[in-house]
């Protein structure tokens, strides 16, 4: 039940994000002057808007990464695809977490991927 309820609550934020942010009346929340670290909506593809973080900027300004915090996906974008966040898509939890072997030092790429693939089906059980 609990589960279920996530789910239901988060299609319907997936719904309203989608709902505002590809209503062309709302590119006056366009982002002119982005900074890294600030929670925006950004579009996925073409009429979609997920919520995300930027996190890098790059040195024209046009082009910036972004972290879909409810996907986990890193992706760049231009500028005009991206909107300020409003207040009401703070409330939700970000459904997301960033994860790292911290302090593990591995001997070669192999045994890192071995390891990422052991975190990865870990967490795969989890949600099972």
């Amino acid at each position: 039940v609990y589960e279920e309820n996530i789910d239901t609550r988060f299609n319907e934020l997936m719904h309203r994000l989608s709902a505002i942010y590809t209503n062309k009346e709302n590119d006056l929340l366009r982002v002119y002057y982005p900074v890294e670290g600030m929670a925006v909506a950004a579009e996925y593809n073409e009429e979609t808007f997920f919520r995300a973080e930027i996190s890098k900027i790059f040195p024209n300004q046009s082009v910036m990464e972004v972290m879909f915090v409810d996907f986990g996906t890193i992706s760049q974008v231009t500028n005009s695809r991206v909107r300020y966040l409003m207040t009401e898509f703070f409330q939700e939890d970000i459904t997301v977490f960033k994860c790292k072997f911290f302090g593990i030092k591995f001997s070669d790429e192999e045994n890192h991927n071995k390891a990422f693939d052991y975190f990865e089906e870990q967490c795969e059980k989890d949600k099972q």
